[in-house]
């Protein structure tokens, strides 16, 4: 598995592939993903992994199977329509994620992602956890709308970067 060293031109390469404001954005969150991963007492590690995760939606993808830690995820969003749509990142392999019910003990992360301002134009929002957040089980990531509405085909997608 990669040492920081390996990972972050993958992130680095990931910023130039992104246009206009938006590459802003993208670039602090990959600022703010390299100071974690060089904080000393992470830095050693070898067990580092950026992934991305397309179409994310109710049925859930699957990141990692087995412990992992959670340090960032970036998402993105190209859907300009009237519902919030919420992200959750669950402990398990495998997860079907509704909007309209109540979170349970699996859902370790949730946060509601607003409309793009443009159909069809990304944007991306960017979350990090400095300290970590674990996993005991996986590291499943969904969405849904806020009233179960699910995501249409592709509108969201997610790139994650944890250790496990």
């Amino acid at each position: 598995m990669p040492a920081p060293h390996l990972i972050i031109p993958r992130m680095e390469g990931f910023v130039s592939t992104q246009t206009g404001v938006q590459r802003q954005g993208v670039q602090l969150w990959v600022e703010a993903m390299k100071a974690i991963m060089s904080a000393s007492s992470l830095r050693d590690q070898t067990n580092w992994n950026f992934d991305g995760s397309a179409d994310v939606d109710e049925s859930a993808n699957n990141a990692l199977n087995g412990a992992g830690t959670l340090y960032g995820v970036l998402i993105s969003t190209d859907s300009a329509d009237t519902e919030i749509d919420f992200v959750c990142i669950n402990d398990n392999t495998s997860n079907t994620f509704d909007g309209t019910a109540a979170l349970d003990n699996e859902d370790i992360w949730t946060t509601a992602l607003p409309a793009a301002a443009t159909d069809g134009t990304r944007e991306y929002h960017g979350f990090t956890m400095p300290t970590g957040i674990a996993f005991a089980t996986g590291i499943t990531i969904g969405a849904d709308g806020v009233d179960g509405t699910n995501p249409a085909t592709n509108d969201l997608h997610a790139w994650l970067v944890y250790r496990g």
